[in-house]
């Protein structure tokens, strides 16, 4: 093996075992083998950081959160919530089938289960425990309701797998 790999491997290991933040111990470790390579253009370390980021496709999960930012701040959440409730909302458990319909509803929309579950966890479990429901059947139906969303087109996970099976 090399000795510039060794060395780069040697800082990697080393800032991960002093608790370094893992992008900056690679970072680092990147940094000293591209400086340790006799006859290799700095150029080329900038040229390969900025390929990694340059992907049509994984634009769409920035643009996703910023779409669950807006529908948050804009009300629509709160619409499609109370829509849920008109249409589930008499039925026995109604309140924890609406957990189930947002879902299945802003799936589509957030293509974030994590997203989708943070927005629920807000707004529903303060509601169903007002209405009687306990806590961790609250947080139960939350979580497990939040599993639909990446089944649901464009999903987060589908443009990901997508993007690297082209």
């Amino acid at each position: 093996m090399d000795g510039t790999v060794i060395l780069s491997a040697a800082v990697l290991l080393t800032l991960l075992f002093l608790k370094v933040p893992v992008f900056v111990s690679v970072l680092a470790g990147g940094v000293t083998y591209f400086l340790m390579v006799p006859n290799l253009p700095g150029t080329i370390f900038v040229q390969r950081v900025i390929a990694g980021t340059e992907s049509i496709p994984l634009l769409a999960i920035p643009f996703f959160v910023c779409a669950g930012v807006f529908m948050n701040y804009t009300g629509v959440t709160k619409r499609i919530m109370n829509f849920c409730s008109v249409l589930l909302g008499t039925f026995v458990g109604g309140l924890a089938q609406v957990a189930i319909l947002l879902s299945t509803l802003m799936g589509g929309l957030s293509g974030s289960n994590l997203a989708d579950a943070a927005m629920e966890a807000k707004m529903l479990v303060p509601e169903m425990t007002k209405r009687g429901f306990s806590l961790e059947f609250s947080s139960v139906v939350t979580a497990t309701s939040a599993i639909i969303t990446p089944l649901i087109p464009p999903g987060i996970a589908m443009i990901i797998y997508g993007s690297i099976a082209n």
